[in-house]
């Protein structure tokens, strides 16, 4: 039995035992009275003690393990100050005990030499030290937070676990994974540029914004390890660099003078806002506008005009044959190049383009042999040899050329070179919207010209010839970007673009054009492979009439106001009608005409605007616009809606990819806090971002593939959605997060199986029309932003 409770047992006989009634003697024995009493020192045997008397008994007599037993007042004993060993159990924490069930007196983990951790006491009231934590010691072979390993102990990770795909993994000196041996792609976020990434964190590769062309800024790196333009600077005016949409900067006047924007001498300069001043150019005499024929190359000049009374042009040329009142457009067999001669119905002769220099003599032979002998003007509209290289004879062969028109380029080829000596002070820029005087009957617009591109192609010079109701387009090698930079309207005869090449006269261009003739400058079996089939069967989707000098040689149009022949054949069946007047295009006309003798008749009768029909293609209420861009036809949501997403670039995706809006109200409308998202990332609009009404909106990936791709400068950049080529989503939501338009592609959801090839695109076919449907869709080859402006 337990000491804790033998020692009251003992105590309570004890006392029992003591105060027992004093017993009689033997039997028949008479007792004697006790004479004892406590206080006496004499323990009695009703007394327990008494005093000093304690009948001999101790407190290990009474149960406990010590102490010293003493006497009270009532003879009874005192172990207030008897002693035993502590109760494990009791919560108590007594010597020898080192702590009592939560009684830990008063120590903790941190004093047993650990870190943490909960320190206990056990059954035998001794420590427990089992719930303490110490820190992990490396190098120990085990590897214990915050080591992500210890030796060979990698925590069941390997390279894959760590987003590699394959490798050794191995564990540092600091008990840190070694992924040195680990093989993979780049991975977005490892502060590595590797691979495909454009950058990574603060690694951009050893770019900066001035090495993608920009004047200066700081350059970033986005989360989808692309770059972020949105800090380089466009453009500085007043750092000596021309830039963005800059004529010049400070002295830097791109080399060009006075001289090159028909003054006769002066210094050029460049204001406050970058851009050309005059002020100090001269135009004292000889110049041609002062009514006086006193310049190198002046045939009249206003009221001066002995040689061509009433006929003097603008540029001071006399019409260099006489006025036959037809319009003559020649496309002349020069092999692979161009050169168009024009000669207006009132006798002006513009020669465009010379093919290559071997071509000179060819040119003036044919020009001979239908009886035009003089030049009043040359255009050149780019500075590729199989369009310059023959210019330079020209120039020498018809010295009373009064004015050679380019787009005011250089460039280093000898056929540059010498076409400038031989141009000499005849040489004229040529400039967007100018016009080129070649008499009152017809009206020579120019459409485009140099638009900075990096592809000379594309800074081809545009020219539009109307002659009464029938229009001409010429244009040198313009490719999409180009011909996205105008509209030229409804086009009866259209030079096409480059030859043919699948680069240019795109389907966005034909649309516009409706064009019935095409006229195709094409050296025989070239290597190039033009005309392309690609542009072969466009031409034929739109039933236009097409000619070629490779198989049918020169090709010559003559065109009255009204009806034209190409090489002497008609271009209508007898008895056939159309509309005609103004434009040739739906009810915008004023009559009707019918074809006789294979040509077009007068136009007779009157046709007035309609009410507009939205899926007919025609401008049926002439009031500029067709069908979808038409406000009449906006019957669909009122906001800005996707147009068109490139998500396939033809080279990299992260600095090509471009998403175009398009806002089909009457009133602009602010796009911030709107957001586009993919199944990704979601990018915020810039602050301030609008979009202006019935007008589309580009926003590129990157700023400078976007304009190396396409020539033009994009609305906005720094787009961060990454569009899935094997499928993806793209959603447009306003400042609410409201859902305002989705497009998918490739199945990624269901029902959107619409798929583009690399280099295209794909497109909303009416931007006005949203039914969230696959069906508003479709393909546009090759992709061709309808945002974004030239640079």
């Amino acid at each position: 039995m337990k000491a804790s409770v033998l020692a009251p047992l003992m105590v309570l006989f004890a006392v029992l035992t003591w105060s027992l009634p004093a017993q009689a003697g033997k039997p028949g024995e008479t007792g004697k009275p006790t004479k004892d009493f406590c206080g006496n020192d004499v323990a009695g045997k009703k007394e327990q003690c008494d005093g000093a008397d304690l009948k001999g008994t101790t407190c290990v007599d009474l149960g406990f393990t010590g102490g010293d037993l003493a006497c009270d007042g009532e003879c009874d004993f005192d172990t207030s100050s008897c002693t035993m060993d502590p109760v494990c159990g009791d919560d108590v924490a007594e010597p020898p005990e080192a702590c009592d069930g939560s009684d830990l007196a008063g120590l903790d983990c941190l004093d047993f030499g650990f870190d943490g951790g909960t320190l206990d006491c056990d059954g035998a009231c001794a420590y427990d030290t089992s719930g303490c934590t110490t820190a992990p010691v490396c190098g120990d072979g085990l590897a214990e937070a915050p080591e992500e390993c210890d030796g060979s102990d990698l925590a069941g990770l390997d390279c894959l676990d760590l987003g590699f795909d394959g490798g050794v993994l191995g564990c540092d000196g600091t008990c840190a994974y070694d992924i040195s041996a680990c093989t993979a792609d780049p991975v977005c976020g490892d502060g590595v540029a590797e691979g495909t990434e454009q950058c990574d964190g603060a690694d951009l590769a050893d770019t900066t914004c001035e090495t993608l062309g920009y004047p200066g800024g700081t350059l970033a790196c986005d989360g989808a390890c692309a770059f972020d333009e949105s800090g380089c600077l466009t453009e500085v005016c007043g750092n000596g660099e021309i830039e963005g949409s800059e004529q010049c900067d400070g002295s830097n006047l791109g080399g060009l003078t006075c001289g090159d924007f028909g003054y006769d001498g002066g210094t050029l300069g460049c204001d406050a806002g970058c851009g050309y001043d005059f002020s100090a150019c001269s135009t004292n005499d000889p110049f041609c506008g002062n009514d006086l024929v006193d310049g190198a190359y002046e045939e009249c000049d206003g009221v001066d005009d002995a040689a061509c009374p009433g006929a003097c042009s603008a540029y001071c040329a006399c019409p260099a044959t006489a006025a036959l009142g037809d319009m003559e457009v020649h496309a002349i067999d020069v092999g692979q190049g161009d050169a168009i001669l024009v000669v207006s119905p009132d006798g002006f002769v513009m020669l465009v383009d010379a093919g290559t220099g071997a071509q000179a003599a060819v040119i003036s032979a044919y020009m001979a042999s239908i009886g035009v002998s003089s030049v009043d003007y040359t255009v050149v509209t780019h500075l590729h040899a199989d369009h310059i290289g023959g210019m330079d004879g020209i120039l020498a062969t018809y010295p009373e050329v009064v004015v050679a028109f380019d787009h005011g380029g250089t460039s280093t080829t000898t056929e540059y070179l010498d076409y400038e000596a031989a141009a000499g002070a005849r040489r004229q820029t040529v400039q967007t919207a100018q016009t080129l005087d070649l008499g009152p009957s017809v009206t020579a617009e120019v459409l485009h010209a140099y638009g900075g591109s990096a592809n000379e192609n594309d800074n081809s010079v545009v020219i539009k010839l109307t002659h009464g109701n029938l229009t001409y387009l010429i244009g040198g090698d313009c490719e999409a970007p180009c011909e996205s930079a105008f509209d030229p309207g409804h086009i009866d005869v259209y030079k096409v673009h480059h030859h043919g090449a699948d680069d240019a006269t795109s389907e966005d261009l034909l649309q516009q054009m409706t064009p019935r003739t095409a006229l195709i400058s094409v050296g025989a079996n070239n290597s190039y492979g033009h005309p392309d089939q690609v542009v072969l069967d466009r031409l034929a989707t739109h039933g236009v009439d097409v000619w070629r000098t490779d198989l049918d040689g020169d090709l010559e149009v003559i065109g009255t106001s009204t009806s034209y022949t190409v090489n002497g054949v008609g271009t209508c069946t007898n008895g056939q009608t159309r509309s005609c007047g103004v434009s040739d295009v739906g009810a915008c006309e004023f009559g009707i005409e019918t074809c006789t003798a294979g040509t077009w008749g007068v136009c007779e009768g009157e046709v007035g605007p309609a009410l507009e029909e939205c899926t007919n293609g025609i401008d049926d209420d002439c009031d500029g616009d067709t069908d979808g861009f038409d406000s009449e036809c906006a019957t669909g949501p009122g906001h800005p809606l996707l147009a068109q997403a490139a998500y396939d670039t033809p080279g990299t995706d992260s600095i090509e990819e471009f998403v175009d809006l398009y806002n089909p109200t009457d009133s602009a409308v602010s796009l911030d806090g709107w957001t586009l998202s993919d199944n990704v990332k979601t990018w915020s609009f810039s602050a301030g971002a609008t979009i202006a009404p019935h007008t589309y909106l580009s926003v590129a990936r990157n700023a400078a593939g976007f304009e190396a791709l396409y020539g033009l400068v994009p609305d906005l950049s720094g787009l961060t959605t990454a569009l899935n080529n094997t499928g993806d989503v793209l959603i447009l939501r306003d400042g609410a997060s409201a859902e305002i338009d989705r497009v998918a592609w490739e199945n990624f959801e269901p029902g959107w199986s619409i798929t583009a090839a690399t280099g295209d695109a794909i497109e909303r076919l009416n931007p006005t029309v949203d039914t969230d449907a696959v069906e508003d869709w479709s393909v546009t080859s090759p992709a061709q932003p309808r945002g974004g402006s030239l640079k």
